[in-house]
């Protein structure tokens, strides 16, 4: 869109009358990479921290409501002020430095098949990933975060809750993006 266009998007959910968007529609592919291609350690961490005083659904809830979060994730704020928000936010009595150097941690490996299923991905899909030149309609949104999936619906995107390369195949797979086989459907440009 040229700067200062606008368009109005209508929120749209991930199905149509055969339950998925059709591969056609589907331009970009967006992941968010933390719990969902990668297996990330720091509920467990935090629980320990909180000496087992919350559940890790409520550690979770905390994380992906914190305002501490949102603004380190969008780059409003730097490493040390997230780590200082953070720390009053969960009312933890240590140093922003002993959090950073926990946190940095915590991606703990790639989910089983992360990388095969990145792979299949059609060029086409990653190429216009890289100029994200489309509609909110041709977006297919991979999350773990009910408000990040919920955002994004708001804004017109296809919109999918995953947790791990599993869960994101099978939506991957059901949108008509990759087969069930190790090798990539063609993608709608034809590549």
């Amino acid at each position: 869109m040229p700067h200062g266009e606008h368009r109005r998007c209508r929120a749209r959910v991930f199905s149509t009358r055969r339950g998925r968007a059709p591969a056609s529609d589907i331009r970009v592919i967006l992941f968010d990479v933390g719990g969902v291609l990668v297996e990330v350690t720091g509920i467990a961490v935090i629980l320990d921290w909180l000496e087992q005083r919350m559940t890790a659904e409520d550690v979770a809830r905390l994380w992906f409501d914190s305002p501490a979060v949102r603004a380190f994730e969008t780059g409003r704020i730097e490493p040390v002020e997230f780590a200082t928000r953070l720390l009053g936010e969960l009312r933890l009595d240590m140093t922003p430095e002993r959090f950073l150097d926990a946190f940095v941690t915590w991606p703990a490996r790639l989910y089983p098949g992360a990388l095969d299923l990145v792979a299949r991905i059609p060029p086409s899909y990653r190429r216009a990933l890289q100029s994200l030149q489309c509609t909110p309609s041709q977006v297919l949104f991979l999350d773990d975060s009910a408000v990040n999936i919920e955002a994004a619906r708001k804004l017109g995107l296809h919109v999918v809750r995953v947790r791990g390369a599993e869960e994101a195949e099978r939506a991957l797979v059901h949108a008509g993006v990759v087969t069930n086989a190790a090798s990539p459907r063609r993608s709608p440009d034809g590549a």
